[in-house]
């Protein structure tokens, strides 16, 4: 039950994100909750295969590498997405340097 809650919460992500930047939402949502699915089943036949027999701790570090898997997917697509419509440029110059030059104008004075 609480694996079902949780792919909700990933496809609905997913979903608005791909709501956002004009893409195919339902196609996203699918690609969400099989990018977690890919990531914590390949760490249980991994853990599986090595001869690792505790299942529940096998459960538990398969559903954080899906999680982990899950967040990687989502902030790649939100990066080439940006990117694609031209939100990020990249200028050179640190975050802060019009607020650290108003500090060296206000220092001089």
């Amino acid at each position: 039950m609480l694996s079902l809650i949780f792919i909700l919460f990933v496809a609905r992500a997913f979903y608005f994100m791909a709501e956002h930047y004009r893409k195919n939402k339902w196609g996203y949502a699918v690609v969400g909750v099989i990018s977690f699915y890919a990531g914590a089943l390949s760490v249980t036949l991994i853990l599986d295969s090595a001869g690792f027999d505790d299942q529940l701790l096998a459960a538990v570090v398969g559903s954080a590498v899906g999680i982990v898997t899950c967040r990687l997917t989502y902030v790649y697509l939100r990066k080439e997405w940006r990117q694609s419509m031209g939100v990020i440029k990249n200028t050179g110059t640190p975050l802060d340097s019009d607020l650290m030059a108003n500090d060296r104008s206000l220092n001089k004075n």
